[in-house]
C-alpha cells in the first residue's frame, strides 16, 4: 500500500467510522487517478 493519504482530513465521519476507514484505504488501493462520486442524503 502506498503511504500517500488521499482521503484528506476534514470529513465529517467520526474517527473511528468504519465508512470513513473504508474509503481511506479504497483510494490507498485504486491510486490518485480514480474518481469517486457519492450521493449525500
Amino acid at each position: 500500500m502506498p503511504r500517500a493519504e488521499l482521503f484528506t482530513p476534514g470529513h465529517r465521519a467520526c474517527q473511528g467510522c468504519g465508512e470513513a476507514l473504508a474509503v481511506r484505504w479504497v483510494t490507498k488501493a485504486i491510486g490518485p487517478d480514480a474518481i469517486i462520486a457519492h450521493a449525500t442524503g
